[in-house]
């Protein structure tokens, strides 16, 4: 009979065959420095925000406080359509069906079936270190 630590044995060589990472790990975080300088003046400002290209990942920058930064996914979950920040509002908004995101990314208003996707991010000077998962 195979016991489990066999088995994890034998699928971590066959990882190591076929080119895979022996880790069971099914996600590895990366952190990328994003200079506020590089983002945009209005980041630098409560309730201000910015969209920066990160990984090929296309992020939204929310200034929730002085000392918080909130990073965004700008795709809307019903159809992927890109969200803006309407900082009056304190709002997400899609334009493609109506779809509204509260400040903390969770939906409230139209189609989409799930909040945003956010990625832990934080401020170190001026930098925000965002960590994203591969």
């Amino acid at each position: 009979m195979t016991t489990r630590r066999d088995f994890l044995k034998l699928l971590a060589g066959t990882a190591a065959i076929v080119g895979l990472k022996p880790s069971l790990a099914l996600a590895e975080a990366k952190r990328v420095t994003v200079p506020l300088v590089h983002a945009a003046a209005a980041v630098k400002t409560v309730g201000g925000s910015a969209t920066v290209t990160v990984e090929g990942k296309r992020i939204i920058l929310v200034r929730a406080s002085q000392d918080t930064v909130r990073a965004f996914d700008n795709r809307c979950t019903h159809l992927g359509c890109k969200v803006s920040w309407h900082g009056d509002t304190q709002q997400f908004v899609c334009p493609c069906h109506g779809g509204k995101f509260d400040a903390e990314g969770k939906n409230v208003a139209g189609p989409p079936p799930s909040p945003l996707k956010e990625y832990p991010a934080q401020l170190d000077g001026d930098n925000v270190i965002i960590t994203l998962e591969d």
